[in-house]
């Protein structure tokens, strides 16, 4: 249709808004298993429909790219000036994490559990890779930021900066 928020685009099509879920059936019962319900909520469905048919979904995405760029760009910021010499940051115009390769040999799964001690929430590289390939040659963390206003970037900053610092074991 050439776009997905206009009418008649696959965005302003009730039925896709929300796939049905239909549970499996317990064999020789016919019953539905356990599970989410099988039909989709319909007054959800409706008030999607109806913001996507006015037009406000394009103007949703473009807000959150704007938003979502000032954070990116903030905690990029704030990690080349508090943590520069410990991290080298991942060249990314795009997504919802920063990824920051550690500068120097050490355990990227160890820091996270360091982080987690001082209430951030960080992944480790090392946890993203396949079970049984190597493990990538570089260390490093996915830092979030999406959920995170200016205040909450700096403070989770000045919290990682000493981690980063400090030896491994």
């Amino acid at each position: 249709t050439g776009s997905y928020d206009q009418r008649g685009g696959l965005w302003s099509t009730p039925g896709y808004t929300t796939p049905p879920d239909t549970p499996a059936v317990r064999p020789g019962t016919g019953e539905p298993e356990p599970g989410a319900p099988s039909r989709p909520d319909i007054p959800r469905q409706m008030v999607v429909h109806d913001f996507m048919e006015a037009g406000l979904l394009a103007s949703h995405l473009r807000n959150c790219k704007e938003v979502y760029g000032e954070r990116r760009k903030l905690l990029r910021l704030l990690l080349e000036t508090h943590c520069g010499e410990e991290l080298k940051l991942a060249r990314q115009p795009i997504g919802l994490h920063v990824t920051a390769w550690l500068a120097r040999e050490r355990e990227d799964v160890e820091l996270r559990l360091k982080a987690a001690e001082q209430g951030l929430v960080v992944q480790s590289i090392s946890d993203c890779h396949n079970i049984g390939a190597p493990l990538p040659l570089t260390p490093g963390l996915l830092l979030g930021f999406a959920g995170s206003d200016a205040a909450t970037l700096e403070r989770a900053v000045a919290k990682l900066a000493p981690l980063l610092k400090t030896r491994s074991r």
